[in-house]
């Protein structure tokens, strides 16, 4: 029991440090949420290099892969700032090909294994680390981001965990997915749903930056996306055999372990936002 004690009070202390370092950075310094999601982008990149444990790679490949990471996402943190035009951002396609030759100058991998591992970092973390970078900044029009519709995104992923964590072990009967996460059922998921759309209609009854039209099928599209990130995730470490991605942060785990939702809804909910504003 103490032991079990001593587990719950590290994963609250480095929880909450964690959250007022993300939430505060978000909505009071761009140059420090910008700061953070670089770090991400790297740590993340380790993590993901990391899930595929099988491969060693060497010092100098996870040089390719960390240099095809970092580029793309300072590149759209510029244009965030208006520091060079958003058509630099057709530099973006760079990144989408120095996968191919990356497998053709090696001598060691397979072109598959190496394709895989850079479009996993591309898509599963610098693609949405560079979009977090536009929402907080509020570049999309009418109104659709800034940092507290950024803030919206994060907190309904955590009402989402929270809620599918206590509905689950209260009246979990049905697996979700066991060959994958076999700890999820579908009334964890449900009861998580709920609570998003709960907590979105509540959000944008009282709050100026988002409407009930937008925010309740916001939470619908980021609930159904985070969940498959998470099992995304779970399916990585599984396959390689590893309980965390990561010893970031003590009693929670690495980048991908606490992003794996967020890093996978981030694009779409972006979309969402775009094509509605």
């Amino acid at each position: 029991m103490n032991t079990t004690l001593s587990n719950l009070a590290t994963r609250t202390l480095y929880g909450l440090i964690f959250a007022v370092a993300m939430v505060g950075s978000m909505l009071f310094s761009q140059t420090l949420f910008f700061v953070l999601m670089l770090f991400f982008v790297f740590e993340g990149s380790r993590e993901m290099i990391r899930l595929h444990n099988s491969v060693k790679f060497n010092p100098n490949e996870r040089t390719v892969f960390h240099s095809n990471a970092i580029p793309p996402y300072l590149l759209a943190a510029a244009a965030s700032w208006d520091l060079i035009s958003p058509q630099w951002l057709i530099l973006w396609i760079i990144p989408l090909m120095l996968p191919y030759m990356h497998a053709l100058f090696s001598k060691k991998r397979l072109a598959s294994t190496i394709l895989l591992v850079h479009w996993q970092i591309l898509f599963f973390i610098v693609l949405p680390a560079s979009l977090m970078i536009f929402l907080q900044q509020g570049r999309l029009p009418e109104n659709t981001s800034g940092p507290f519709v950024l803030l919206t995104i994060i907190l309904l992923i955590w009402v989402n965990d929270i809620f599918a964590y206590l509905t689950g072990i209260s009246i979990g009967r049905h697996k979700l997915f066991s060959r994958i996460s076999p700890k999820k059922t579908w009334e964890g998921s449900i009861g998580g749903l709920l609570a998003s759309i709960g907590a979105a209609w509540l959000i944008a009854r009282y709050a100026s930056w988002i409407n009930p039209e937008t925010a309740i099928p916001l939470a619908l599209i980021i609930v159904v996306t985070g969940s498959f990130g998470d099992l995304i995730e779970s399916m990585l470490k599984r396959q390689s055999g590893i309980k965390d991605s990561g010893k970031l942060i003590p009693g929670h785990g690495g980048v991908l372990d606490r992003f794996d939702a967020t890093f996978f809804s981030v694009p779409f909910a972006f979309a969402y936002l775009y094509l509605t504003s």
